[in-house]
């Protein structure tokens, strides 16, 4: 599955890339708006979905492309992909740790047993 990501003239130019709220405070602008990713499937066809759609579905993989592309500055990318990337490695990280847990639980309770013995 290969990918192109292409922008609509719609999308939020990087000079109205922060909002400010009531309060007065800046924060960064929150919408995918005007990007589309080209997805190539297994059968051949190749359509371009909205981006608001593929990171719902797939929201490492997109978030992986974004980075290998430099496209992370992007104001549709800014405020998502960190946070994505962050959590991932952060899930990936607890699993890992869980492993060696019950790896090492494991090991030393058969030690124990064979030293019983």
């Amino acid at each position: 599955m290969s990918s192109y990501i292409g922008q609509v003239g719609s999308a939020v130019a990087p000079d109205n890339f922060y909002v400010t709220n009531c309060n007065g405070n800046q924060r960064m602008r929150r919408t995918t708006k005007g990007w589309k990713l080209s997805i190539q499937w297994k059968d051949g066809s190749v359509p371009w979905l909205p981006l608001k759609d593929l990171r719902e579905s797939n929201p490492v993989e997109v978030a992986e492309y974004i980075v290998a592309n430099k496209l992370v500055y992007k104001p549709a990318f800014a405020w998502w992909v960190p946070h994505t990337l962050r959590k991932h490695n952060k899930v990936v990280s607890a699993v890992l740790s869980k492993e060696d847990t019950q790896l090492w639980y494991t090991y030393s309770q058969n030690r124990l047993q064979s030293s019983q013995n």
